[in-house]
């Protein structure tokens, strides 16, 4: 995605928002679309408009939308979040919002697991399931630095034992380098993050490859958050994000928004965004 791009995607998804604000629309099935919106605004903000206040806000509310989600639907979720959510977790990171970072650490929610009963998030973190790449992030935002060193040693012996988890080996460098304190080594992670390793870790993301570099963006912000001030001469890491800058008061635009919508079908199976007919007649 290009800066043209960017802006009509923007636009677009602006647009899309307004649909949402009444019942015919159900949150739990347009939860991802919502968030994409927010996401999609908070970059143009950043890269096009460089109001980096508005950004935080809407960094907030992709935020506030995956927390009010797993709230709401915790035992009945239909997206495994920290199984891929790593652009979620840091996207909470830029935002600034410290109570929305420090609500993000108490998402926790069931799934099935492999196929059989259901287990929680944070069970699967300690099994040292993929889950756990989310988790140490979370726990890195949030300054707690025991619980990152505990998800250091599981992921040392129960993930990097694997072949498919040794892309890792980098990462666990830079959480081990905010726990030592140790600017060097953590400059130099994020520098291989954004330059050698940009490509392998975007190429799946339709904005972040061309414009943006993850996870270096977001973990340079958590050394911000951990005392660690670095700055980065490299055009896909956003420098003016990384102080700690709250903006004065966060809008709960997703709340105002849920109270427009339709929570959730009365169908537990039925996945559109908008209720069907029949259903809107008979609830509204």
């Amino acid at each position: 995605m290009n800066f043209n791009e960017l802006i009509e995607n923007h636009n677009s998804y602006q647009i899309k928002l307004k649909d949402y604000e009444n019942k015919w629309f159900i949150f739990k099935n347009s939860k991802i679309s919502i968030w994409e919106t927010f996401h999609l605004k908070g970059w143009y903000e950043s890269l096009v408009v460089k109001n980096y206040s508005n950004a935080k806000q809407a960094f907030s509310d992709c935020a506030k939308a995956d927390i009010y989600y797993y709230d709401l639907f915790k035992n009945n979720v239909g997206t495994d979040l920290f199984s891929f959510g790593r652009t979620h977790v840091l996207i909470t990171a830029l935002s600034d919002n410290q109570e929305a970072i420090k609500d993000y650490s108490k998402i926790d929610y069931e799934i099935p697991y492999r196929g059989k009963k259901k287990v929680k998030f944070s069970e699967l973190v300690s099994r040292g399931e993929d889950h756990i790449y989310c988790d140490i992030i979370i726990k890195a935002m949030n300054k707690n630095l025991d619980a990152v060193a505990k998800d250091i040693e599981i992921m040392k012996s129960k993930c990097l034992t694997k072949k498919k988890n040794q892309w890792m080996e980098l990462d666990l460098r830079f959480f081990e380098s905010i726990i030592n304190k140790d600017k060097d080594s953590a400059f130099e992670v994020i520098n291989i993050l954004a330059t050698k390793e940009h490509k392998k870790r975007n190429k799946h993301s339709w904005i972040y490859k061309d414009l943006i570099s993850q996870p270096a963006l977001g973990f340079a912000k958590i050394l911000w958050i951990n005392g660690i001030e670095l700055e980065f001469d490299n055009k896909f890491v956003i420098n003016e994000l990384l102080p700690i800058k709250p903006i004065g008061n966060y809008e709960d635009n997703i709340g105002l928004l849920i109270n427009k919508m339709t929570l959730q079908s009365e169908s537990e199976i039925y996945n559109g965004r908008k209720l069907s007919e029949d259903e809107y007649n008979r609830r509204y």
